[in-house]
């Protein structure tokens, strides 16, 4: 059975479950705890359940699962679970991020489709315009302006580079359409 354990930081009750109990996904939740016994991350926690799995790639269903990739860089983990959790808040609100999604189609017509510079497809690239443009409000009012910024140019040299660059250079007008769309959080 994979360790799973449970506690109480800010207010949520989070569970947190390892794929197989290793010493980097030991590592990856004592350093989810720290983070999340540091930050009041309430506003931002659509779902308490996490795993870690510290050969997989980060995502949000139907499990929100983290990777040890960033052991030595909380903020960067930090931006990781906010992004997942991002996910799991447009899950719920799908119709609002379709509406975006069409607005988005008229500014940007043509995106990239694949990775390092776009998502898995046209589709998700859009999608996380929203996602990305969310985590930089909510890293902003976490960690400060600077810091944020730094972060996005962080994650913008691995993955989503044209969409976290999107969201840095155009973050009013990914911004409108995020607001006008009802998907502020």
């Amino acid at each position: 059975m994979d360790p799973v354990e449970s506690f109480e930081a800010k207010g949520t009750t989070w569970t947190i479950q390892q794929a197989t109990g290793t010493e980097q996904e030991n590592q990856a939740v004592q350093q989810l705890r720290r983070i999340l016994e540091r930050y009041n991350l309430s506003k931002w926690t659509f779902t308490a359940v996490v795993r870690i799995d510290a050969q997989d790639i980060p995502h949000s269903h139907p499990v929100l699962t983290m990777n040890a990739n960033y052991l030595d860089r909380d903020e960067l983990a930090l931006a990781v679970l906010l992004n997942e959790e991002i996910h799991w808040r447009l899950s719920a609100r799908i119709e609002h991020a379709k509406k975006a999604i069409a607005e988005f189609r008229r500014i940007y017509p043509a995106v990239p489709s694949a990775p390092p510079e776009g998502a898995r497809d046209e589709y998700s690239t859009y999608l996380h315009l929203i996602v990305n443009y969310l985590e930089y409000l909510a890293l902003q009012q976490i960690l400060g302006e600077d810091d944020a910024r730094s972060i996005l140019e962080l994650e913008g040299q691995k993955r989503y580079r044209w969409i976290y660059g999107k969201v840095l250079d155009d973050t009013n007008k990914i911004g409108s359409v995020v607001m006008n769309s009802g998907l502020l959080i």
